[in-house]
Order: C-alpha cells, then structure tokens, then sequence
C-alpha cells in the first residue's frame, strides 16, 4: 500500500446530495457549475462524505446523505454573480480542521 497523508488549507464549495451513490455525479456537476458561474477556479480536490449506513435506505435510497466538497484554487469571486444559492456555499477550512462559513 502507498497510504500518505495530506494536509489542505483553503475555501471549499460544498453541497449536500440526499440519494443514491449512483447520482453523486450530479452533485459535483453542480458545484463546477455554480463555482464558474462566480468565477471560482477549483483546484481539482474533491472528496466525499458519506453518513452511517441506514438499514432503511435499502428501502428508500433517496435519504441517503453525502457530502461532496471541492477546493477552490483561488479567492477570486464573480462580482456579478447571483446572490444566493439553495444548497450551495463556499467554506473557509483550516488545516487544522476547524471550520467558519
């Protein structure tokens, strides 16, 4: 195994998919989308989050929650971007792991 550890330090944008992994892909469209609408560059750093399995969802697979998080390259935001999206924010995120909006 060829296991490293790496740290980030920076603004991600990050959303929150309620259903199958299969859609995850959705999610991650979505954030490029709004993150070239505002003029973020993303560094090509993504990850997942993913909640403790739920026997439940095997019935109804649309509660299943991941987080998907994609660091941005950059701090330069589009002024003449929309104000305000449903689901949708930028986060700053230490390295040490604490986090403030």
């Amino acid at each position: 195994m060829n296991a490293r550890l790496q740290e980030y330090d920076g603004r991600v944008v990050t959303t929150t998919h309620f259903g199958p992994y299969a859609r995850l892909g959705d999610a991650h469209s979505e954030i490029r989308q709004w993150s070239a609408e505002r003029g973020h560059r993303l560094s090509g750093i993504c990850w997942e989050i993913y909640g403790h399995w739920d026997e439940s969802w095997n019935a109804d697979p649309s509660k299943i929650r991941s987080d998907v998080f994609h660091l941005v390259e950059d701090e330069k935001a589009n002024p003449d971007a929309p104000a305000g999206d449903a689901g949708l924010r930028a986060l700053f995120i230490p390295a040490s792991g604490a986090r403030r909006a």
